[in-house]
């Protein structure tokens, strides 16, 4: 997440110059006490991005197993039409 710099930078948070380091996903500087609070803030963002991820990965997973029941309601339908026609058929052929 970070490197120190050569530099002197000062932090965004405070603005103090001693102890910088740069973020590198967002290039941003930080003093060593400052870049521990970003990285928290990176870690919660990570939690709530996989915790979102799981729950769209659980609802796709339901919406895929409901898709196959619903797949095979309309499967056992088809074969009822069918077998009615064809019991119809041989009625009328019958009669």
């Amino acid at each position: 997440m970070t490197s120190s710099t050569t530099q002197k930078t000062l932090c965004v948070t405070c603005g103090k110059i001693s102890g910088c380091f740069t973020c590198r996903e967002c290039q941003k500087d930080f003093c060593k006490l400052h870049v521990a609070e970003h990285q928290q803030e990176l870690s919660k963002q990570l939690d709530d991005l996989t915790l979102d991820h799981d729950q769209f990965r659980h609802s796709l997973t339901e919406h895929t197993q409901q898709q196959s029941q619903h797949h095979s309601y309309i499967k056992q339908i088809d074969e009822w039409e069918q077998e009615s026609i064809n019991k119809i058929h041989y009625v009328a052929t019958d009669a």
